[in-house]
């Protein structure tokens, strides 16, 4: 898969196989991302996020803030002061000394703030 992801508040994973130059918005007890490579995570998770056979991952905190975002994770109930995103077990390396090169986080400088124009631009971008 390529291109833009907004995912909803359906399921409480979310397990990717085989995607590619991705940007990824989720909220979720737990993520799991396998053979992957070049995929931005905004992430909310409450458990530990999972990669295995990726590269270039990076990760950031949810951060999609909207008028209902609260209850939303209320209906859920999820906590929405509790988040591990940068909790991340590559179990492709197990070094406990060196840091896994396989994932980052994505330097305040870069990550997306107006997710509403990245979302209006992805729906108006021609399908490959």
């Amino acid at each position: 898969s390529f291109g833009l992801w907004f995912l909803s508040w359906l399921f409480w994973f979310i397990y990717c196989v085989g995607v590619c130059f991705l940007v990824v918005h989720s909220v979720r007890v737990q993520m799991r991302l396998h053979e992957s490579t070049a995929c931005d995570v905004y992430l909310h998770v409450t458990s530990r996020a999972i990669i295995e056979e990726c590269r270039g991952i990076r990760v950031a905190p949810y951060n999609y803030l909207y008028d209902n975002y609260p209850l939303h994770f209320e209906i859920s109930g999820l906590n929405r002061f509790s988040n591990n995103w940068q909790s991340v077990d590559d179990f492709k390396w197990l070094s406990v000394t060196e840091p896994s090169p396989n994932w980052s986080t994505i330097p305040d400088a870069e990550r997306v703030i107006n997710w509403t124009a990245v979302i209006r631009a992805a729906s108006k971008a021609p399908l490959a």
